[in-house]
């Protein structure tokens, strides 16, 4: 059947008159929905997966963020590690998680790039929440080596290929600006993995450490996650906390983060890559 001219015009103004209603009255349910669960959240503890052993950067970072939460939500917020795998033991935990933003993920942008790792696309499983701090990354040697410069260092280690080792936790932040460092100049240094970097024992600490929740959740919760985590990292107990760790607390909204973790991705994953972490 064809319809021609004004015809057609009244079926289609018809069909908007219907459609546009229907579409409202779908929707208004999902938005009341979503809204009220934020309003009744959180309705039990929240658990934290910090996929790290206790006592690193990250698990101190954590503790000292959720102690605030936990008083501002009213509800425990429990912090339980998760170390090993190079982050993908906890991180595959929490991409198991219902996503009703009673589990997070406390971790740095390695263990958003951990879910790569294990076939997963942080794009789509993770949701930023809020950064919380930004800590810088110290390269050192230990005593006798000749070496008291950047240059001074690749110098030797390209005099002595192989002969030099480096530790890491496999997969972290290090490894992957480690190896950023071997492809830049072309030296030759044997990689030594740690189940952690606390294990590791290094003299660096450093990321961006941030929460997210499992693909899902709400918006209404994700945003009032970042408020409330937001607000307790601008008091003055929190900073001083944060300073005496050597921390700068870090203030931005899931946007800011979501698009700060596809950058690092980006940027990670060729060293990965070249790591044999990610396949070629």
């Amino acid at each position: 059947m064809m319809i021609a001219g004004h015809g057609w015009k009244r079926v289609a103004n018809t069909l908007l008159t219907i459609t546009l209603p229907l579409a409202a009255v779908v929707g208004a349910p999902l938005m009341a929905g979503s809204a009220a669960i934020a309003q009744t959240y959180p309705s039990q503890p929240i658990k934290v997966i910090c996929p790290v052993s206790s006592g690193s950067p990250i698990d101190v970072t954590a503790r000292l963020v959720t102690n605030d939460l936990s008083n501002r939500l009213r509800k425990p917020v429990i912090v339980e590690n998760r170390p090993g795998g190079a982050g993908t033991i906890g991180v595959g935990e929490f991409t198991r998680a219902a996503p009703d933003g009673h589990t997070l993920l406390c971790g740095a942008i390695g263990d958003a790039f951990a879910s790569k790792v294990i076939g997963r696309d942080p794009a789509k499983d993770f949701i930023p929440v809020a950064t919380v701090a930004r800590i810088t990354w110290v390269l050192v040697v230990r005593p006798g080596l000749p070496a008291n410069s950047v240059g001074q260092l690749i110098d030797h280690a390209k005099a002595n290929p192989g002969k030099l080792n480096w530790g890491f936790g496999q997969g972290t932040a290090p490894h992957m600006f480690g190896e950023m460092f071997k492809a830049a100049t072309g030296i030759d240094v044997a990689n030594i993995p740690y189940k952690s970097g606390t294990q590791a024992v290094p003299d660096t600490r450093g990321d961006w450490i941030g929460f997210w929740a499992p693909a899902g959740t709400s918006p209404d919760i994700v945003n009032r996650l970042n408020r409330e985590i937001n607000a307790g990292l601008t008091t003055p107990e929190t900073k001083a906390a944060m300073k005496k760790l050597g921390f700068e607390p870090s203030v931005g909204s899931p946007q800011e983060f979501a698009a700060f973790i596809r950058d690092e991705i980006e940027a990670w994953t060729p060293a990965a890559k070249a790591a044999d972490i990610l396949p070629k």
